[in-house]
Parts: C-alpha cells; sequence; structure tokens
C-alpha cells in the first residue's frame, strides 16, 4: 500500500509542477509554440535518464523511492497527452512548420538528454 500512496504523491507533485512550469512559461516565450510543454517533457527526459541509472546501479535504493520519483513524480510532470493535443491544434490551424518541429525537436532533443542524464548518472556512481 505504501508504494500507492508513493506514486500519488509523486504524481500530485509532478503536476502541480507541471502546472506551475507552463504557468511561467507563458510569461517567457510567445504562445505560438507550447514552450510550457516543450519545456516539462525535455526536463523529464533527462531526469528520467538520470534517476533512472542511479537506482539501476543502486540495488538497495528503496522501491518505494523509485516509484515516487519515476512513476509519479516525472509520470506525472511529462506529458505525450498534452503534447499529442497541441500538435493536432498546430496542424488544424495551418501552422504545419511549427507543428513539425515541435515533433521533431522533443523526440530528437528528448532523446539526447535522456542520455545525457544516463551519463551522468553513471559517472557519479563511478
Amino acid at each position: 500500500m505504501k508504494i500507492y500512496a508513493a506514486i500519488a504523491i509523486g504524481g500530485a507533485f509532478g503536476a502541480l509542477l507541471r502546472y506551475w512550469l507552463i504557468l511561467i512559461s507563458t510569461h517567457f516565450f510567445t504562445r505560438s509554440f507550447p514552450w510550457g510543454t516543450w519545456l516539462v517533457n525535455i526536463i523529464g527526459c533527462f531526469f528520467i535518464g538520470f534517476l533512472s541509472s542511479l537506482f539501476l546501479s543502486r540495488h538497495g535504493f528503496l522501491l518505494m523511492w523509485r516509484a515516487f520519483f519515476i512513476t509519479g513524480l516525472l509520470g506525472a510532470f511529462t506529458t505525450f497527452s498534452t503534447f499529442t493535443y497541441e500538435n493536432m491544434l498546430l496542424f488544424m490551424t495551418g501552422k504545419y512548420l511549427m507543428a513539425s518541429i515541435n515533433i521533431l525537436s522533443s523526440l530528437i532533443i528528448g532523446l539526447i538528454v535522456c542520455f545525457l542524464g544516463v551519463q551522468l548518472g553513471t559517472c557519479l556512481n563511478s
């Protein structure tokens, strides 16, 4: 039962962090591109790679903490459904280039920062 609570609490924090970052991003970036969603997904990719690398090498690390951070916090922080919806809106309003840039940059940069997170976690464990 504790693991469910860890996921739920982590998820609540992750959702609030996502909401806050998306809200803040509207003050710094243009609204013609979904910067907030892009940022949370890129940040989430890095930390999922980083924390997964740390947790894999520490077998004694409690499963509850993995569930809290990766499944709960980062699972709620990142958002594939919003990413998909915002791209659909871009396509429907004729912003094909903007949607394509969002999709490609999210995937490519997401993979790169996830890899960098894994590498950093591996270095810190060495």
